[in-house]
């Protein structure tokens, strides 16, 4: 197993590895093809505004497209060692691009990286929950316009 994100070269115990981690990746697959979406914009943005070219941007941006459709499809995980899916997609960004990977943290912080993520997920449940709210209110009122005929 390689170190996790935390550790600082020494061996870690499973067992504190149990207590930090916990079911982390398991829940963080939800999050992975909306932290792919708002890492695809934070790289668009810096090569908006000449950070990145826009070349290294367009790399960026596909593979993070990439790792959604790996996502969708079932392929890709999130390592025990990984903790999290910002940090497996940063993994799989350096794997597939080298440093340039590593570039999709610049000008934000990692909490940054984490609350957009939440927030699109959260927008993505509310937006699901209204729609099947409004279904169900149409049905109320398909019914209730049968039973004025009764």
């Amino acid at each position: 197993m390689s170190d996790p994100l935390w550790g600082k070269g020494e061996p870690t115990d499973e067992r504190m590895l149990r207590l930090t981690v916990g079911e982390d990746p398991v829940l963080d697959l939800q999050l992975v093809g909306f932290d792919c979406l708002g890492s695809a914009a934070h790289a668009r943005m810096l090569a908006a505004i000449g950070v990145l070219s826009e070349e290294e941007g367009g790399k960026l941006v596909g593979a993070l497209r990439s790792i959604r459709e790996d996502h969708r499809e079932g392929r890709f995980v999130i390592r025990q060692e990984q903790e999290d899916c910002h940090t497996a997609i940063e993994h799989a960004l350096v794997r597939d691009l080298g440093e340039l990977g590593k570039q999709i943290h610049t000008g934000r912080s990692r909490n940054d990286q984490v609350l957009v993520a939440i927030r699109l997920y959260l927008r993505n449940r509310v937006l699901l929950w209204l729609d099947r709210i409004t279904r169900l209110a149409r049905q109320f009122l398909a019914r209730n316009e049968e039973w004025k005929q009764i």
